[in-house]
């Protein structure tokens, strides 16, 4: 600290960056995703955050619901994420969240990702991955039964 110089000339520590994963994978429903990343797009430079595209199973290329290929280069890595992002991928057999629930990477990923620090958001029927008991659209209900019984 500098003696005699104004308090707007002292130094100032850079404000912390908020590190947000959201997680793709093969079905996941273009808006689910792309209104968080709008919203924090908003407010990432005012407030610093830092977005970034995942996969469970690391870099790779993932197809939308509707066919879109994006290309995810940033490795799965729970631990460089304050707020990790689960966008839905449709409901019912066939969908990307039924596959993926099928699969169990994504589930036991965000399991082993769980810590104090970290928070997990989920949109929709993203939810359903992380904790298969919990749906987050209405309609999700009356699958949910049937999901659970499957293998």
């Amino acid at each position: 600290m500098l003696a005699g110089a104004p308090a707007s000339a002292q130094p100032t520590r850079p404000p912390k960056q908020l590190r947000v994963h959201t997680v793709l994978f093969d079905g996941v429903e273009e808006q689910d995703f792309a209104g968080p990343v709008e919203v924090l797009g908003i407010i990432a430079r005012q407030h610093h955050v830092k977005q970034s595209f995942v996969t469970a199973d690391g870099p790779r290329t993932v197809t939308t619901a509707h066919g879109m290929d994006i290309t995810v280069r940033t490795p799965w890595s729970p631990r460089s994420a304050d707020v990790i992002v689960v966008p839905g991928g449709g409901l019912g057999r066939g969908s990307g969240v039924d596959e993926e629930i099928r699969r169990g990477v994504l589930p036991r990923a965000l399991a082993s990702a769980r810590r104090p620090d970290l928070i997990t958001a989920s949109v929709c029927t993203g939810g359903i991955p992380a904790v298969r008991r919990q749906d987050h659209h209405w309609t999700a209900l009356y699958d949910a039964p049937r999901r659970e019984e499957r293998p």
